[in-house]
């Protein structure tokens, strides 16, 4: 069966405001490093807990561990069964996550069932497991392209629920934007350009609408404008790029979401729990610091029911 074969849900920022019976999601969530030694193993899966609780706690539906890759996947190390194996770390850090098979199926995950609260509706937070994918060069995208995607349930980008691409060249963008048709969401890392405050490629209206065209989401990442001020004005250079190249892009309309993105400090810090916010004051940055609409505030970290 071919990767591609089914439509998979994703947060629309255009599909309107937020209703009380929306579901909230993080879908970029980096697994804590986890050392090779047992008590680093242990010290992960009590970090991967606290990030669950604390997602859980304020109202997020659903979560996604991302495991990031630059280039080529390698399918002996870059599984998700590997790097995200349904029991993480030791005997009670058992957390369930979705599988290749499951992803299959329409429920595309399943419940934590250790979280202690939830979404809004009590039930503890859907974990999927999400790849993000570096490309340096256009060259790169070929792996990621509609012609060249394995359909064989061996193939790696399988294991997986959600393939992200975070592009790091002008080239690299346009040619995912237009050939990857693997990818879910393109992610606008403004920590990736000169000085780690900018983006390293343009954002240009043609390839959000080829992107758009295919069903892919355009993301920005909060977590590195919280923990680095340095940074909080690149982000809002980004949502203007972003916003300005789809203006013109009407039908369909761009889906943009809002993700937490890499934790870590510039002293290279994992600042775990301290840097998730809240789907309300996430919203509240997407329409007054950002300045998107309601529509797309709403709906940046949330699907319409």
């Amino acid at each position: 069966m071919a990767r591609r074969s089914k439509k998979r849900s994703l947060p629309r920022g255009a599909r309107g405001p937020s209703r009380p019976s929306q579901v909230r999601h993080d879908l970029d969530v980096p697994l804590p490093l986890a050392e090779r030694s047992t008590q680093g193993r242990r010290r992960a899966a009590a970090d991967r807990r606290r990030l669950i609780d604390r997602l859980g706690s304020t109202g997020y539906g659903t979560i996604a561990f991302s495991h990031t890759v630059y280039g080529k996947i390698n399918p002996e190390k870059d599984n998700a069964k590997d790097v995200m194996p349904w029991s993480f770390g030791n005997g009670n850090d058992s957390l369930p996550s979705s599988s290749s098979s499951s992803r299959k199926k329409e429920s595309g995950g399943e419940r934590d069932g250790g979280a202690k609260d939830g979404g809004k509706d009590g039930k503890p937070p859907l974990v999927l497991r999400r790849l993000n994918v570096v490309l340096e060069e256009a060259a790169d995208v070929v792996r990621y392209s509609s012609a060249s995607s394995a359909s064989s349930d061996d193939d790696p980008l399988q294991s997986y629920d959600l393939v992200a691409i975070s592009a790091r060249s002008d080239a690299a963008f346009t040619a995912a934007c237009s050939n990857a048709a693997a990818a879910d969401v393109f992610i606008l890392d403004y920590t990736a350009g000169r000085g780690g405050i900018q983006l390293p490629h343009r954002i240009r209206s043609a390839d959000v609408r080829a992107a758009t065209e295919r069903g892919a989401a355009f993301e920005i990442p909060y977590a590195p404008a919280i923990l680095d001020p340095a940074r909080r004005k690149a982000m809002v250079r980004t949502a203007v790029e972003l916003r300005n190249a789809c203006a013109s892009v009407r039908s369909p309309r761009p889906r943009i979401v809002l993700s937490s993105g890499t934790r870590r400090t510039s002293g290279g810090v994992d600042a775990g729990p301290m840097a998730l916010r809240t789907p309300g004051d996430m919203a509240n940055v997407m329409k007054v610091v950002l300045g998107f609409d309601d529509r797309v505030a709403f709906g940046a970290a949330g699907e319409a029911a």
